[in-house]
């Protein structure tokens, strides 16, 4: 083995496949957010679930990262900026994300 070889295999390769974590799908949990109200503007179903984190370049963020917006404050969102939007309505994504995650698993049959 040389050069940074793995068994035979392209470092590179390995590296790449290590760092590309699976994104978790899950079709009932989206449908699930989409039925509850904004949770800025309480403005009521269908919401728009937003992802509040990133995947990182060319992988998508995990469906447990949804928040319900309607989609005013969805667009306000992308226009504005992650940052700003929370600053501004005193929101926080990453709570609120995890708290919903908390009631769904809860609920779980």
């Amino acid at each position: 083995m040389s050069g940074g070889q793995i068994s035979g295999e392209n470092t590179e390769e390995t590296v790449k496949s290590f760092w590309k974590t699976p994104t978790e799908r899950d079709v009932k949990y989206i449908k699930w957010i989409r039925s509850l109200p904004c949770i800025v503007c309480q403005f009521p179903a269908p919401s728009d679930p937003h992802h509040t984190e990133t995947g990182g370049k060319g992988i998508k963020a995990s469906d447990y990262t949804c928040i319900p917006l309607c989609h005013m404050h969805h667009q306000m969102v992308h226009i504005f900026g992650k940052q700003t939007f929370q600053e501004q309505m005193k929101i926080d994504f990453e709570s609120v994300s995890k708290r919903l995650n908390a009631i769904w698993k809860e609920n779980l049959p």
